[in-house]
């Protein structure tokens, strides 16, 4: 038996724009310049994003719990880079134990938009554990957050739990 949960963050590919310090809303994202030199919020370049996603509407999300494990988990990202410096962009499930993800951020082409999966299980701190652990202390709902020369279009989490053979193996999928 399988069970999939899902969770969405949709924005526009060409987001509405303001002024620092003020934080410009793009549909599910919230856009915020990363200090005074991004003058123009909203452009994709000095810029923070962040969404959460929400688990909680899927009724598949009780069966996911620290204690029965994961085996899979992959971000999705859509995103089109405004600049060079995108080498140092970065994604990170926003929650202390977490750490920043570069690659394969970091060779995406300026002015493109593009679609990566990221296997966040073969990233040193995103355990199964602490994937799930961030899950329920979020309560169903697990913040993220990209910067900083991007913008982010779109997000979908699915997780899959697969039952076999008496045993609970979770699968989880984290689009955007």
């Amino acid at each position: 038996m399988t069970i999939t949960i899902t969770a969405t963050a949709n924005g526009c590919l060409t987001p509405p724009t303001g002024t620092y310090p003020n934080p410009v809303k793009n549909g599910d994202f919230i856009i915020t310049g990363t200090g005074p030199n991004a003058i123009v919020v909203g452009e994709g370049v000095d810029e923070e994003v962040r969404w959460t996603f929400d688990f909680n509407a899927d009724p598949a999300y009780q069966f996911f719990t620290q204690a029965q494990g994961l085996t899979s988990a992959v971000l999705t990202l859509t995103l089109t880079p405004k600049n060079q410096l995108v080498t140092t962009d970065m994604v990170v499930l926003d929650v202390p134990g977490f750490d920043a993800i570069r690659a394969p951020i970091m060779t995406l082409p300026v002015n493109v938009t593009s679609t990566i999966r990221i296997d966040l299980l073969a990233q040193p701190s995103y355990t199964a554990g602490a994937i799930l652990a961030a899950l329920a202390a979020g309560k169903g709902r697990v913040p993220m957050r990209y910067a900083n020369d991007s913008i982010v279009s779109s997000a979908k989490n699915a997780a899959v739990r697969i039952f076999q053979s008496g045993s609970i193996v979770f699968s989880a999928m984290h689009t955007q």
